[in-house]
């Protein structure tokens, strides 16, 4: 992967079209449900659309970890320090850190 490949990899985004395919409707039909309420031509969102907007979410965050792991991997490959990346506790192993009880908040330790 090259500079061009990395940019255009990150810049590639969900269309309103591709929202409108995963709720099977147009694209007009979601331009006028994102237009003002006080617009005349305004429509409610279609039905489902918050799943639709999570997976299509899901799905290109899942891209995007990609295309940050195959420029990590060209920053080790090229001896470069790897900057802003984070273990995650499913790859380091490491255990998730929990929330505190309102208890423990209000312990402070000395």
């Amino acid at each position: 992967m090259d500079f061009v490949q990395a940019s255009s990899a990150i810049t590639a985004g969900v269309t309103l079209g591709d929202l409108a395919d995963a709720l099977g409707v147009t694209t007009v039909d979601l331009s006028r449900a994102r237009t003002d309420p006080s617009n005349r031509y305004h429509r409610l969102p279609p039905q489902g659309w918050e799943a639709a907007i999570a997976r299509l979410a899901r799905r290109q965050a899942e891209r995007l970890t990609r295309v940050a792991d195959r420029v990590d991997s060209l920053q080790e490959k090229n001896g470069r320090k790897v900057a802003g990346r984070r273990a995650t506790a499913k790859k380091s192993g490491r255990k998730r850190a929990t929330k505190r009880t309102a208890a423990e908040r209000s312990t402070r330790r000395r």
